[in-house]
């Protein structure tokens, strides 16, 4: 164990990946209808272990809920007008996420890997 770990040794948390959170956040925008509904349902902000992916996961099921749609375009006047674009990346961030998401969109499982992080 690490001298710099001050976790319990008998609490055991997966590793996390940024990857992973981005898969998850890039499907949200490709089918928000579907995808978004079970990540909201299974997930908070607090799941998220990158900080940009939390406020990202907070706009972007704020904005779900206030407007029942969501895409890459109303997700990017959002996050300017809230003046977080540049924060979390810009634009060409937002990008990275949709490109992450594998062809197959078998997101499920990437939800339940970030779920079970904060469960173990």
């Amino acid at each position: 164990m690490n001298s710099n770990d001050n976790s319990d040794p008998g609490e055991r948390m997966l590793p996390s990946s940024r990857e992973i959170e981005m898969v998850v956040l890039g499907a949200m925008l490709l089918e928000p209808q579907t995808i978004g509904s079970l990540v909201m349902a299974r997930l908070t902000d607090k799941h998220f272990d990158y900080a940009v992916h939390q406020i990202l996961f907070c706009e972007m099921t704020a904005f779900f809920r206030e407007h029942s749609c969501l895409d890459l375009i109303t997700l990017t006047q959002r996050l300017k007008d809230r003046e977080l674009l540049e924060p979390i990346g810009g634009p060409a961030y937002l990008s990275d996420l949709i490109s992450f998401v594998p062809m197959n969109r078998d997101i499920e499982k990437y939800v339940d890997n970030i779920a079970d992080r904060h469960r173990l």
